[in-house]
């Protein structure tokens, strides 16, 4: 799989969904993070945007491939987060 060079940033990814960063890139981005990272509990948040639940799957499927104890946060505001 080829990822979007333009997507990644200094200090954060970002790119259109799906036309840019798609579920695929979304779950490799995750699984290389956490094994980078040698991470073993990763907490998630999300927004409330539509796209936000598909990318939460992509990420929770990409840190457990990487061994990942994964805490749901739910919707949370950037604050929260």
């Amino acid at each position: 799989m080829k990822l979007n060079p333009t997507i990644f940033r200094e200090y954060d990814i970002r790119g259109k969904f799906p036309e840019e960063i798609n579920r695929e890139a979304v779950e490799a981005i995750a699984c290389a993070f956490a094994i980078s990272q040698r991470a073993k509990k990763i907490a998630i948040g999300r927004d409330r945007r539509q796209e936000s639940e598909l990318i939460y799957q992509s990420i929770v499927k990409g840190l457990a491939k990487a061994g990942c104890q994964i805490f749901d946060m739910a919707i949370e505001s950037t604050p929260g987060l």
